[in-house]
């Protein structure tokens, strides 16, 4: 079983530099202090940082990123960028 709340909040402390020198604050919020779930950890972790990534890539080099776990394990990132338009 998974720590998704341990493996997240690892995941953004990890790319809070590369964030920050980005110029971008970072944070994480959780409902719960831990939230156990089957399934793969590097797999997990390499889709959370490739929506981090997403967020610095994309979102004008300022503002914030917010990461969110729900109790539920819905994993968010949430940006200030103009977003992806209809469109697409």
């Amino acid at each position: 079983m998974l720590n998704l709340v341990e493996i997240v909040q690892t995941v953004v402390a990890d790319i809070a530099l590369l964030a920050i020198a980005a110029g971008y604050q970072i944070s994480f919020q959780s409902d719960v202090e831990r939230l156990e779930r089957p399934g793969n950890a590097p797999a997990l972790a390499r889709a959370v940082i490739n929506l981090i990534r997403n967020a610095i890539d994309h979102c004008g080099g300022k503002g914030e990123i917010a990461v969110s776990l729900s109790a539920d394990g819905a994993i968010a990132v949430a940006d200030e960028g103009p977003g992806i338009t209809a469109e697409h």
